[in-house]
């Protein structure tokens, strides 16, 4: 699941009201899953913001294409807050895979699909 917190004014930022496109965990499934839906929306994979809240910036309109393409809204603070309470084994960098291209395909289990893609 891939998720969109609330529009906000980010200081300076020259595109208005914005938002995060964000991952459900940080597992490495979550990741890719956030990277390929970025990529649906034609984000660049230069603009992922790794760390330790990993995301896309988005712009209003790219919110709105986002959850009409399935990403569920998402209050910031509770995010965070479920996330600061995952088990660490859901937690990492936030990297993007090396050979991750957005156009995987996979079957099985979401870790047979992290093991052979990550």
């Amino acid at each position: 699941m891939v998720l969109v917190d609330e529009l906000k004014v980010w200081g300076r930022w020259r595109f208005g009201r914005s938002c995060h496109l964000l991952p459900e965990d940080h597992s490495p499934y979550a990741l890719a899953e956030l990277h390929r839906f970025a990529l649906s929306l034609g984000l660049r994979t230069a603009w992922f913001q790794p760390g330790r809240w990993p995301h896309y910036d988005l712009t209003a309109s790219k919110r709105d294409l986002a959850i009409r393409q399935g990403a569920v809204p998402v209050d910031t603070k509770v995010y965070i807050r479920r996330l600061k309470s995952a088990p660490r084994s859901t937690r990492s960098t936030g990297s993007i895979p090396p050979r991750f291209t957005g156009k995987e395909e996979f079957s099985g289990t979401p870790s047979t699909f992290a093991d052979s893609h990550l």
